[in-house]
């Protein structure tokens, strides 16, 4: 490694260093309201703690932060997600928790847009659903959102198979995806502080291996109550009982009907005679 390489990666060694350090200070003294844009001039930044401050918009610029794997944005005061976090493509972990004041209630669908992200904490916000693109972030491992409005899981979460810990304490949730269950490698899914009713909260107090074997008898009686349907359903036809009887005495008139199987019949019924 010549000179010239050696001072620049001390350079932007203490550059970074500086910043954080500078950033700490202010947070520690005076919360931080605006940030500035000269932020986006170290390239190479990894972690960024902007947590507890008064920020409520990023630079337009933010996004060539290119290198950014760490990103705490926890306890500010955006009133919408930040579309500059969009474009972090090398982004694994985002924390992004309101805890006091302003709140999110929208999560955007092009949040799959990043693929590298593990860890997501939207947690005290107001969301009421999620994104279906979740189901489309193949390393997604944490999703952290208690302390939501949330009533409902899109059933494509399911798709998300790397999915490992999934926290929706204190939401409106009632009833989870029917296949939940296919996220083999999920360890921790808490629900405690929702009105749960499919799986009960009985059941969902004993944990995950407790809600998998719900789900799996729950799929296992609707299949059987489709089944015992369908064939009730072609008795009835079959016996004409009920609103079908209607329909067997129609059967049964065209199966006795006359048919002509000497040829034509004219436009009264009558056989047309051939000429000789």
């Amino acid at each position: 490694m010549d000179d010239s390489e050696s001072k620049g990666q001390r350079f932007i060694h203490w550059s970074i260093s500086y910043f954080l350090e500078h950033v700490y200070s202010k947070k520690v003294y005076k919360e931080i309201k605006e940030l500035k844009e000269n932020i986006c001039s170290l390239k190479n930044l990894e972690v960024l703690a902007l947590d507890d401050n008064k920020i409520c918009q990023l630079p337009s610029d933010f996004g060539s932060l290119s290198k950014l794997k760490i990103l705490g944005l926890t306890g500010n005061q955006f009133s919408s997600f930040p579309k500059e976090i969009l474009s972090l493509a090398s982004l694994e972990k985002l924390y992004i928790g309101q805890d006091e004041g302003a709140k999110l209630t929208h999560l955007p669908e092009c949040i799959k847009r990043l693929q590298n992200l593990k860890e997501l904490y939207i947690e005290n916000n107001h969301l009421e659903y999620l994104p279906v693109s979740l189901g489309s972030m193949p390393n997604l491992e944490i999703l952290d959102c208690h302390c939501n409005l949330i009533k409902q899981l899109p059933d494509a979460i399911c798709q998300a198979q790397a999915l490992k810990e999934l926290r929706f304490e204190d939401n409106l949730i009632t009833y989870l995806p029917e296949n939940l269950d296919s996220l083999v490698n999920l360890e921790v899914l808490t629900l405690t502080g929702n009105p749960m009713e499919e799986p009960p909260m009985s059941v969902c107090a004993k944990g995950t291996e407790a809600v998998w074997e719900y789900l799996r008898e729950r799929r296992n009686m609707k299949e059987l109550a489709t089944k015992i349907q369908a064939w009730w359903r072609g008795m009835m036809v079959r016996k004409g009982l009920g609103r079908f009887e209607e329909l067997l005495k129609l059967q049964k008139k065209g199966r006795n009907s006359p048919k002509d199987k000497k040829g034509k019949k004219d436009v009264k019924g009558k056989p047309v005679k051939k000429n000789k």
